[in-house]
């Protein structure tokens, strides 16, 4: 099932690079409260295939929130923070759901993008290894392999995990693996280690060995960034802010309904994607996403708010730790005018 997914996803990346979204107005649609009003279509890329970490987003869709907006919304799944931001960069896509560390690299090398809401304000990045390779740390992976897919946050941000406790990147043996392919390779011993979100792929990999597994948190080890938001491009933010804030207002209302009642959220992505979505994994995963929800500085804030000194620590750990040069002001590179105080 899962390969079958990734064929589907593959031919709708390259048609999304080889034609712009027109940010049309569709003909009146009724249900979903939508009102019976015009609708304009907006494309949402995902930062990877579905999975219970994007509960939120489909319940929003589910439940017609996008639609009061005004809003047609396509959600489409991803292959990686990186691929994401490029999409939306270069008008493939409208929005994109992307970790800031990729956003501000990708800034940095001339993308018309910012952050208009972050949703993991505490990063999911980690480590799973085999609990019987003995690999509990970031020193103990000197030496080992470590599996992953280039463009996915993570792995853009492994050089800075294992740098920041005293590891030579160089000593790691980088391994690029197919999304699909990522926890079966760790699960039978091709890598010593993987890459991965708590959020994401550590609920699939526990309901396949339970109990076998050991993880590292990035969080735990000093590498403090923010991670996934929701972006859009500067033209999007100047020419159509309407549309902006009414995308923003809808997820929020999705991530009010997953905090409420978690078990009915649950129960209609399921119902959405019976074939492919676990309902014991998703849960898990909606747990680690409310979990990463606020950091200190913005729990008194609505979900989406970002505080400048949250980026701030964000951008000085990057350049510290991940080769991240000539970092701008904040601002640069978020704005919190449309997720409100």
């Amino acid at each position: 099932m899962r390969g079958n997914r990734w064929v589907v996803l593959a031919l709708s990346l390259g048609l999304a690079a080889a034609a712009c979204s027109s940010n049309k107005t569709t003909g009146t649609q009724g249900g979903g409260g939508g009102g019976g009003k015009q609708l304009t279509s907006v494309s949402f890329r995902l930062d990877w295939i579905v999975d219970g970490s994007h509960t939120c987003f489909f319940d929003a869709l589910t439940q017609g929130y996008f639609r009061q907006q005004g809003l047609d919304v396509q959600i489409l799944e991803g292959a990686g923070s990186g691929t994401t931001a490029t999409l939306v960069a270069n008008g493939s896509n409208d929005f994109g759901f992307s970790d800031a560390g990729v956003v501000a690299k990708t800034i940095n090398s001339g993308a018309k993008i910012k952050m208009v809401a972050d949703i993991f304000e505490r990063s999911p990045s980690i480590i799973i290894s085999s609990k019987s390779s003995n690999i509990n740390g970031p020193k103990d992976l000197a030496g080992k392999s470590v599996g992953g897919t280039s463009g996915e946050a993570p792995l853009q941000l492994l050089p800075a995990y294992l740098t920041a406790n005293g590891v030579d990147p160089n000593q790691v043996k980088v391994v690029n693996i197919d999304p699909a392919a990522k926890i079966p390779a760790l699960l039978k011993g091709r890598v010593d280690a993987i890459v991965a979100y708590s959020s994401s792929d550590l609920p699939v990999a526990e309901g396949e060995a339970p109990g076998q597994l050991a993880v590292q948190h990035y969080a735990d080890f000093g590498v403090i960034t923010l991670s996934n938001g929701l972006i859009t491009t500067d033209d999007m933010i100047k020419s159509k802010p309407e549309v902006v804030r009414g995308f923003v207002k809808a997820v929020q209302m999705g991530f009010d309904d997953c905090q409420k009642d978690p078990a009915a959220a649950i129960g209609r992505l399921v119902d959405r994607f019976p074939q492919t979505v676990n309902k014991d994994q998703a849960t898990i995963a909606l747990q680690e996403v409310v979990g990463n929800l606020h950091t200190d500085r913005t729990k008194d804030k609505p979900v989406g708010y970002m505080d400048p000194q949250d980026w701030a620590d964000t951008l000085k750990t990057l350049q510290q730790y991940a080769g991240f040069t000539n970092p701008q002001a904040p601002e640069t590179y978020f704005t919190n005018d449309f997720v409100g105080s």
